[in-house]
């Protein structure tokens, strides 16, 4: 038997965050793999419904929520002005909705701050713990010209 490499670990996927949709039906989970050219891991979704399908490629994706049986609520920067505003550093978390049945994935809405972790309370109301730096300006409070003056 031949010992184990450190590129061996190149190609393991490694599988968390199970969780079941609400009427325990399928079930969505992350996906993290290795990336030797980046230095990192990357995640994306998944969903077992009898098959197993992958439900995002930016390599990003790893906290979500089921907002019904049929759609989850997942962050991510996929737009380019998000992009923008992550290299620039601002605090921010976008959430995108997608539904299950098909389709792409939709802007939800989007927090002011890094968010670390939502909690669906009802259809309306979300819990969400995060972090804010007093030290950093309060980009929400800025219009696009005045943003742009702080990068």
């Amino acid at each position: 038997m031949e010992q184990l490499q450190l590129k061996d670990f190149l190609n393991y996927k490694f599988l968390s965050a199970v969780q079941y949709a609400p009427n325990g039906q399928k079930a969505a989970f992350v996906v993290s793999t290795c990336n030797e050219e980046e230095n990192n891991y990357e995640s994306r979704l998944y969903l077992y419904d009898g098959e197993i399908r992958q439900l995002t490629d930016l390599g990003k994706e790893r906290g979500f929520i089921w907002l019904d049986d049929d759609r989850i609520l997942f962050s991510a920067v996929r737009s380019a002005k998000e992009k923008k505003r992550a290299e620039a550093k601002e605090a921010f978390t976008s959430y995108y909705v997608l539904d299950l049945r098909g389709g792409e994935a939709q802007p939800f809405f989007t927090l002011p701050f890094g968010a670390q972790k939502i909690e669906k309370l009802d259809n309306t109301h979300f819990m969400v713990l995060g972090g804010i730096d007093a030290n950093q300006p309060d980009y929400y409070l800025m219009n696009e010209e005045e943003r742009g003056k702080v990068h």
